[in-house]
């Protein structure tokens, strides 16, 4: 009887800590799919805003890192986490504006009616156009194709939240070559290093391709070094050729002397 009593106790006690358990599980939904069911109002701008230092700036704006503000206020009455996936783009409502990727997934925690301010990563993908800063409106767009999906996930996992990462993009978004890069800091340990990272996870791309033929040439040999060569060869022979007569001719002359005095 005993023994019943204690496996009714040790049951409840496992029912009563499964029941806590649930009670602190959450929903994780993601953000495009909270803004089409109106379960959240976004508020997408730039982040800079002339008042703050940046390490990195271009022009008026600021086009990679932690360049984007994503203000969330909450419709929903229960807690939820919000999940931005690297990859989303960000659509400016002033087309003349870059559009924008998010380059490092995030998680949002949002609590019941609450409006809460993130910063986020993502990158430029229309290099001509003006940078984003703080009152340029955006919206949430639709993932990106996969070739510069591949990109992203390449950036994210590879943390090249920097100006490689930013190149990267520019070279599969807008199939820029090197030229348009260096007008924007590349060098060329940079472009090495964009190049190669592209090259080793196979993402094809006009920059590739000149990258590629650029080596090529570089490892062939100029004309030049054939006929220095040639004359190099040449040189040696001549050299042979008239040390052999000059010993001929002593030998010849040695014996013709010796000769006459015998």
């Amino acid at each position: 009887m005993k023994q019943i009593y204690l496996t009714f106790i040790l049951l409840g006690f496992g029912l009563q800590l499964s029941a806590q358990k649930d009670s602190t599980r959450y929903t994780v939904i993601s953000l495009k799919q909270a803004v089409a069911e109106h379960k959240v109002k976004t508020f997408i701008t730039g982040s800079e805003n002339g008042r703050r230092f940046y390490r990195v700036s271009d022009g008026d704006g600021l086009h990679y890192g932690k360049c984007m503000d994503v203000v969330l206020e909450s419709q929903l009455d229960t807690f939820v986490i919000l999940k931005l996936d690297a990859g989303y783009s960000l659509i400016p409502e002033d087309s003349s504006f870059q559009t924008m990727f998010i380059t490092k997934t995030i998680e949002f925690p949002l609590y019941p009616r609450k409006t809460v301010p993130f910063n986020v990563y993502a990158m430029c993908g229309e290099i001509h156009d003006k940078a984003p800063y703080a009152g340029v409106m955006y919206q949430l767009g639709e993932m990106a194709d996969s070739n510069l999906l591949s990109t992203i996930k390449v950036i994210e996992r590879e943390y090249l939240q920097n100006m490689i990462g930013q190149h990267m993009m520019w070279a599969v978004a807008n199939q820029v070559n090197k030229d348009e890069l260096v007008k924007y800091g590349a060098d060329s340990i940079s472009l090495n290093r964009t190049a190669s990272f592209l090259s080793a996870n196979k993402i094809d791309c006009s920059f590739v391709q000149e990258s590629q033929s650029s080596q090529k040439v570089g490892n062939e040999k100029p004309a030049y070094v054939n006929v220095s060569k040639l004359f190099f060869y040449a040189g040696v022979t001549y050299t042979i050729v008239v040390t052999a007569g000059l010993i001929f001719l002593a030998v010849y002359s040695y014996r013709k002397r010796k000769r006459v005095i015998v």
